[in-house]
């Protein structure tokens, strides 16, 4: 389900939690800080263009529009829009699917 810029996800997610997944689109603009936060369900982070510097448990990760990264329900993190990025976030509702632990992982 595409959702609108404004909205927030968790807000999303509460209005719909039985729902599988949900696809957002985000724009940030260089040096943009999307200050420490959390979602209830799995995050996977798509640069579509620009790169962005997520930090979660002390490791910092540079995801450039190559890459993706997967931060889990509950892991608390923090985004910097390294350059103007533009980004699909892609929620993953956990109660479908497995447990994934609480360690982010780089997709290539």
């Amino acid at each position: 389900m595409l959702s609108r810029q404004l909205d927030s996800i968790n807000t999303i997610i509460e209005q719909a939690p039985n729902m599988p997944s949900f696809v957002k689109t985000i724009e940030m603009q260089k040096g943009y800080v999307d200050v420490l936060h959390q979602h209830c369900w799995h995050q996977l982070i798509f640069p579509l263009q620009g790169l962005l510097q997520t930090e979660a448990d002390g490791a910092l990760f540079l995801v450039p529009h190559t890459t993706a990264l997967f931060v889990p329900a509950g892991v608390i993190h923090e985004s910097v829009a390294i350059t103007d990025t533009c980004f699909i976030g892609v929620y993953l509702n956990p109660m479908y699917g497995r447990d994934y632990g609480a360690m982010i992982k780089p997709v290539t």
